[in-house]
């Protein structure tokens, strides 16, 4: 059976769009690029040129109110977010949005309220989540090679000192928990299936950006386990993350950035019997396989592999980390 063709309006020009989403879109075997709005005359040019899609708007108003459009992507800055799901679901327009969902937990509930009462499904944009490393991931914790997870490491940082950024600017909602944060909870969250119990956090303020431009939590874990993260606008290139079992580990040294072939390493066992195994995955396709998900969700052929209560929850922790 063919899969319904879903048409894709894309609301602003952002950086994830250009480089990620769009080209997602066209990739997809289920998508076709048909709108792209910007308030900006210039970026809608050079996005329309690049691109290709069938129409362009000089505001997101007149995209959403287009009936040719079946689902939107929204990539605006985070303080938006809220916003423009909630305009997007009251025009009946299925959504997939851009981590974070929301600046905080009760955004999310309102996101919630509005997809309910409109009827219209939203999605957190995750990519990662979806891709063949993380089912990997998954499929070893949960088939007990390593044993019950006691401990995990999750860093994602890079380093960012231009203030004229968009993660740079207070207002709107920069800050290292917003773009980089939310990727190591998402990823403790769904290693462990629960909910931390409790959360201690360190946190350097920017003294020009007046955002978090580094922070580290260490999060308590139900079942006993552990897990430390550090995230920041201040160090170098990082994305290694760590799973400690009774039985063995599971090292990764990137997984949350785009990107092709990526390896992790596999050890089972105690010294000096253990075994180390090599893993090369290719994760090119992460964006064209969230895509194709929310696309069959559009369809009606599936819910969400990213609720809206896993994204309340994600939002629930990230809120602890920035209230302390």
């Amino acid at each position: 059976m063919e899969e319904k063709m879903i048409r894709w309006g894309v609301l602003g020009c952002a950086g994830i769009a250009r480089k990620a989403m769009i080209p997602a879109i066209l990739k997809a075997r289920n998508a076709t690029l048909y709108a792209i709005a910007s308030r900006k005359g210039q970026k809608l040019a050079e996005f329309s040129e690049l691109f290709h899609p069938k129409i362009g708007y000089r505001s997101y108003e007149e995209l959403l109110a287009d009936p040719n459009v079946d689902a939107v992507y929204i990539p605006v800055p985070n303080s938006e977010h809220a916003r423009w799901v909630i305009k997007a679901c009251e025009a009946g327009k299925p959504v997939l949005c851009e981590k974070p969902l929301a600046m905080n937990r009760e955004e999310v509930l309102q996101i919630r309220e509005a997809s309910e009462r409109y009827k219209v499904p939203v999605m957190e944009a995750f990519a990662y989540l979806h891709g063949p490393m993380m089912d990997r991931i998954r499929k070893i914790v949960s088939s007990g090679q390593i044993g019950p997870v006691r401990y995990m490491e999750a860093n994602f940082s890079y380093y960012l000192d231009d203030l004229s950024n968009v993660r740079l600017i207070r207002p709107l909602g920069g800050g290292a928990a917003y773009d980089l944060g939310c990727y190591p909870i998402s990823f403790f969250r769904e290693i462990m299936k629960e909910e931390p119990v409790k959360v201690v956090t360190f946190k350097d303020m920017g003294p020009e950006s007046e955002v978090d431009e580094t922070v580290m939590s260490v999060l308590e874990f139900p079942s006993g386990a552990k897990a430390c993260t550090y995230f920041s606008f201040r160090t170098n290139w990082c994305t290694r993350n760590l799973i400690l079992g009774e039985k063995g580990q599971i090292d990764i040294p990137s997984i949350f950035d785009r990107g092709a072939e990526k390896e992790m390493f596999l050890t089972i066992g105690r010294p000096p019997e253990s075994t180390t195994e090599r893993i090369i995955i290719d994760c090119s396709d992460n964006y064209v396989l969230q895509t194709e998900q929310m696309g069959r969700v559009v369809a009606g052929l599936e819910d969400p592999a990213i609720s809206l209560a896993w994204s309340e929850g994600n939002a629930a922790v990230l809120d602890e980390i920035l209230q302390q």
